[in-house]
């Protein structure tokens, strides 16, 4: 299946580059691109692409603006957002407005077509940089160190999210599960408050 995507970003030469990452894939097409909000909402109406990959900082509209009247709409499509800002409020408050993926500019060229796929797929997409994963080889290295109840607590946090809840679900003390989503977090080598959250959600695949 060919996903079609419009590329808003307020750097020509930026956008050029998306173009060219995409360009050799099959199942990616790039329809339209636009400069600016106001051009990247009129381009989602008549042209009704699969994807938009928005900047967050663009003139007339912003992103979050973007992001705001998309979700007024009957049809609008899955938004990947590219910023620069490596920040936990900026990904919490796109993520709320419905977008899907958060990247950063700067690791476009090696994540793109990462979060494209996890997105298109259905998935969430968060980059690692701001999930405080140092590398995949770490991760894997992570998961494994694991104990079995330490693993158990993971494969449900996904579906359960709180403490509570997963105390009850799997029959142990409140205080127990406090410490083994902390054991947890160190061994994965997470920094910050929801980032086991997070990492739970969008790579349950991995850890169910």
């Amino acid at each position: 299946m060919t996903h079609t995507v419009v590329i808003a970003d307020d750097h020509g030469i930026f956008r050029r580059g998306l173009v060219d990452i995409l360009g050799d894939q099959t199942h990616y097409r790039v329809i339209a691109e636009a400069g600016d909000g106001i051009e990247a909402l009129a381009l989602c109406e008549t042209r009704q692409p699969d994807l938009l990959i928005l900047d967050l900082n663009m003139p007339g509209l912003d992103g979050f603006g973007v992001l705001r009247r998309l979700a007024d709409r009957a049809q609008s499509p899955i938004v990947a957002m590219l910023t620069i800002y490596n920040d936990e409020l900026y990904l919490a408050r796109a993520t709320s407005l419905g977008a899907r993926g958060y990247l950063l500019k700067e690791n476009a060229e090696v994540e793109l077509l990462t979060c494209l796929d996890r997105i298109a797929a259905g998935g969430l997409y968060t980059t690692p940089a701001l999930l405080g994963l140092p590398d995949a080889e770490h991760l894997i290295r992570g998961l494994d160190t694991l104990s079995p109840a330490e693993s158990r607590v993971l494969a449900h946090l996904a579906t359960l999210g709180t403490n509570t809840a997963l105390a009850e679900e799997l029959g142990l003390s409140l205080r127990t599960v406090e410490n083994h989503r902390a054991h947890i977090v160190e061994k994965l080598g997470l920094n910050g408050a929801n980032a086991l959250l997070r990492f739970a959600l969008e790579y349950r695949g991995l850890i169910s």
